[in-house]
This record gives C-alpha cells, structure tokens and sequence, in this order.
C-alpha cells in the first residue's frame, strides 16, 4: 500500500516513531538545523476518515509545544474530493496523496515543500506505481528512445561511411554537417538537425554513443520517452545553433558534427536530477556522481583539442535550464488548484 511506501520513504530521511500523548496516528521525528520535525502520515477511507476536529486536535494540542510549521501531515485518501476541503484549513500543513492515481496534491494554501521532502516523496509515489503497473502489464521500462537514436546515429554512420570518407570535413559539409555559411548565408538550418546524427571516425561514433547510453539510459526511464525526446533535440538543435554561430561569428572554417551537444545537455538534465534527489541519495553517492560528471567534462574538453567545446557547454547549460523547466511544468500539471 501507498501508506506502507510513504513511512518506509519517511524512514531513509531519518524520520523514527516517536510517543506523543494523544496521538493515535503514526507521529514520525527528525531533526533538522536544532529544530525538531514532525511528519504525520493518515490514511482516510474504509469506512473510516480524517476529520477536522482530530487534525486540531493532533495539531494544537498533542503537539502543541511545537511551531505548526513544523508539522506536516500527509493524509493517504481514496477520495480526493471528499478530503480535500481539509487541505484549506489555517495552520495546518497538509499534503494529499491520491491513493487511487498515485499522485501528490499540493494545493495552493499549503507549503510547496517541507525541508527538502517533496521531490523523494513524489517518486515514492509515483515511481512504485510505475513499477507495479509494469509488472502488471508484464513489461520492462525499456529506453526505447535511447535505443531507437544510437541505432540511427549507428546507421547513418555506415551509409556516410560506405559513401565517402567521414574523417574528411568537406565530405562531411556537403552530406549535411553544420557550416556557418551554409547555415546563415543559404538558411540551410535543417544542418543543425542533421549534424546531430553524423561522426567524424569511429571512435567518434563510439565514443558519443556509449555517453548517450550510459546518460540516457537512466533518464529516459525517469522523465518518460516524450520529454526525454524533446530534451534531447532541443539541447542539440541549441547546442548545434550555438555553436555553428560562434565559429561563423568568428569566421573560422569549421564544419560541426556530432551528438555531444544532445549528450551534453542529457548530462546538465541528470546533474540537475542529481540535486533535487539529494534526499533520496548519500550525499557520497551524490557527489560521486557529479565527480564522474566534471570529470568526463574535463576530459573531453580539455585533453582533446579537436572537441567542440563550444557545443558541450552551450548543450550542458541547455540541459539545465530545460530539465528546471521540464521539472517546473510537472510541478504545475501535479499542483491542484484552490477550490
């Protein structure tokens, strides 16, 4: 049950059971900062259900020796709409989790976050319903989108390559590759899509998509296969345009290939992920984890003076701002309005 996740979940950021006199629900403590927290979870259906009167009660009176912020109450129903009239009382801080569609409701009045809570509990939620739902089903959350892209980058490369010579920037130029010239002067700005799937050698070709793979593998089963999609062609697209108008800007020769500025801003998504999961994960896990990040963007950048620097930073900041963003819109589409 949703119940059982939530007090496991509240369990690994150091909540315990504590006795307060009073209390018939589960009271869970922590410490944060000299302050002492309290979450309280409550579960409304079967017959019986959370009243006004018993939220007082808990609130102002067994716990009446703490400030009320920092007391959050996250109250599991089957009925959302029966129940969400307690989420409008003053003074009270209240969380709804819908047990039947699996979703967090935060509803206007109420604290869009409790000391770093609501990302890690919004994927207990969420995430166990995945699994169960696959399991159902009997599928694997498979990277399909991943998978689809390295077998088009894979086989783009064999055509270009039984073609013509791939190491040869001219060649490259006049299959489809990003030149500033050709960009600007002839609004050829399809290239900038198109160079997103050519590779000058192999070792590009494999180097690339063994980044994609290790990159997307993870973050495509975490934000599904669409907004995995659109970040990956919107942080190559801007990486591409960045980049190709840098070096035309600056009238050097350079043709641009390749997928790192997508790879990039894959990278930037799951540092940003990385972050806002920190309640969830070691803080050594965390950090271990952004050391393999800096340094692989240290490696590529700086030990191989034929990268595209330009493309990776462009697509490694690209990758930031849309993944806060991609988050922002899912906090809003989950955030029930004031009734």
């Amino acid at each position: 049950m949703v119940y059982d996740e939530i007090l496991q979940f509240l369990g690994q950021q150091n909540f315990a059971l504590t006795n307060v006199s009073g209390a018939n629900f589960h009271v869970l403590a922590n410490q944060e900062g000299g302050e002492t927290l309290f979450c309280v979870p409550m579960r409304s259906g079967d017959g019986k259900y959370v009243s006004e009167s018993l939220l007082n009660t808990l609130c102002f009176q067994a716990l009446r020796n703490y400030p009320s912020r920092n007391i959050l109450f996250i109250l599991v129903t089957d009925d959302v709409e029966r129940d969400k009239h307690l989420a409008q009382m003053v003074g009270i801080n209240l969380w709804i989790v819908d047990e039947r569609e699996r979703n967090l409701r935060i509803y206007e009045n109420q604290p869009d976050d409790f000391y770093g809570l609501k990302y890690g509990l919004y994927q207990t939620i969420t995430q166990s319903f995945e699994a169960k739902k696959q399991a159902v089903l009997g599928k694997k959350n498979i990277p399909v989108v991943t998978i689809v892209l390295i077998a088009i980058n894979v086989i783009w490369f064999i055509i270009l390559a039984l073609k013509g010579d791939v190491t040869n920037a001219g060649y490259m130029a006049s299959m489809g590759a990003s030149y500033g010239p050709y960009v600007f002067e002839k609004f050829q700005f399809w290239r900038l899509i198109t160079s997103m799937f050519m590779h000058f050698g192999i070792m590009h070709l494999m180097g690339n998509m063994v980044y994609l793979f290790l990159a997307g593998l993870s973050l495509e089963r975490v934000i599904g296969h669409w907004k995995y999609l659109a970040l990956y062609f919107m942080a190559g697209f801007g990486a591409s345009l960045i980049s190709t108008a840098f070096y035309y800007m600056r009238g050097s020769d350079v043709v641009s290939a390749g997928a790192s500025g997508a790879i990039y801003g894959l990278i930037g998504a799951v540092v940003v992920l990385t972050f806002k999961n920190r309640g969830r994960t070691s803080r050594g896990s965390m950090w271990i984890r952004i050391g393999i990040v800096l340094m692989f963007l240290f490696y590529s950048n700086f030990m191989n003076t034929r990268v595209d620097a330009v493309a990776h930073i462009a697509g490694f900041g690209l990758g930031i701002l849309l993944m806060i963003a991609l988050s922002a819109i899912g906090g809003k589409e989950k955030k029930s309005e004031k009734s």
